[in-house]
């Protein structure tokens, strides 16, 4: 568990933001900023291993440790390609959220790259991910009550995507007594939360 979060914690902070045929691996341009771009043979080469390493990984359901091998070649080179593997692994692990983010992500760099085969992917999988993601509405009284889910600001009467499990719901306005709420989603689930602050 320790392994798994420490390694979506790296691809976050690295993207800002059946796996693709190992023919794909890095080189080539990148359309994003890449964290990082040793252009230097033994950096890519580097990559190319960790690549590889994330394949056979992925291929035999070790999809935290195929992420941490993916996320280790993105940051030496990135490409569309290790990011499509990113949002897959993202995915088996239950990071929908990211995962859908790092789908998207893939499709608009594949297009800019011209891997219009890549951008076809990324959105299929996209579309076959976004209505399982579940979704969280808040809405707090009085009106101008701020909401935060998981620490993160969101608007009154609007559904969130949110990761499944287990979420904290902060609703707090001046003067007013502090609510402080956990609720569950499961995938394909929605959730409407009414809170009204004494």
């Amino acid at each position: 568990m320790r392994r798994q979060l420490l390694a979506i914690a790296f691809v976050v902070a690295v993207a800002a933001a059946r796996s693709v045929p190992a023919a794909s691996p890095p080189g080539g341009s990148s359309a994003s900023p890449a964290p990082s771009t040793s252009g230097s043979a033994s950096g890519l080469e580097r990559a190319r291993e960790a690549f590889a390493k994330g394949v056979a990984l992925f291929d035999s359901g070790d999809y935290a440790g195929a992420l941490e091998h993916f996320a280790e070649a993105e940051s030496i080179k990135y490409t569309p390609a290790i990011h499509f593997n990113v949002a897959r692994c993202l995915e088996k692990l239950g990071k929908l959220v990211h995962a859908l983010e790092a789908y998207r992500r893939t499709e608009a760099d594949a297009l800019a790259e011209g891997k219009d085969s890549l951008a076809k992917r990324a959105v299929e999988s996209a579309t076959q991910l976004e209505p399982h993601v579940p979704k969280l509405t808040v809405v707090a009284k009085p009106s101008g009550a701020k909401i935060a889910i998981d620490g993160v600001p969101v608007s009154s009467g609007v559904a969130h995507l949110v990761d499944p499990g287990k979420h904290t719901v902060v609703v707090s306005a001046p003067k007013l007594t502090t609510k402080t709420l956990s609720v569950s989603l499961a995938v394909d689930e929605a959730k409407k939360l009414a809170v009204a602050l004494p």
